[in-house]
């Protein structure tokens, strides 16, 4: 992650601070987490649809992006949560674009969340 403050680390897209949800403390570096992230991505969907999928066990929990109304309860709901740690990330449209989450992990930490999601997978009989 940065020690840069979030305005100098980041420019939200347009369409994301007019319509979009993807909001939060910490902007996400979207090349470093894709690849953080594939292997969780390629085991929840082998064919890479690319707007995520719909995903919850005990582990973590993860949402494709919600076109609905605001005010809908979907709408409120990140787009990634690891339960156990509380890290939550939130994207616009599709995974990694310009989203934030709600922890500056390092890189090392993510992978161990990755890992933990990919894990659980295996348990559930992935």
């Amino acid at each position: 992650m940065s020690d840069r403050p979030q305005s100098e680390q980041h420019n939200p897209e347009l369409g994301n601070l007019c319509f979009g949800l993807s909001r939060g403390e910490y902007a996400i570096d979207r090349d470093t987490h894709a690849r953080i992230f594939e292997p969780l991505f390629d085991a929840l969907d082998p064919n890479g649809a690319g707007y995520g999928v719909e995903w919850d066990n005990d582990v973590f929990e993860m949402h494709q992006y919600w076109w609905g109304d605001e005010e809908a309860p979907e709408a409120g709901r990140p787009n990634f949560r690891h339960k156990a740690s509380g890290y939550e990330a939130r994207w616009y449209k599709y995974p990694w674009r310009d989203s934030y989450c709600n922890q500056d992990l390092d890189a090392l930490a993510l992978r161990l969340i990755v890992a933990e999601c990919v894990a659980s997978l295996e348990g559930d009989g992935e």
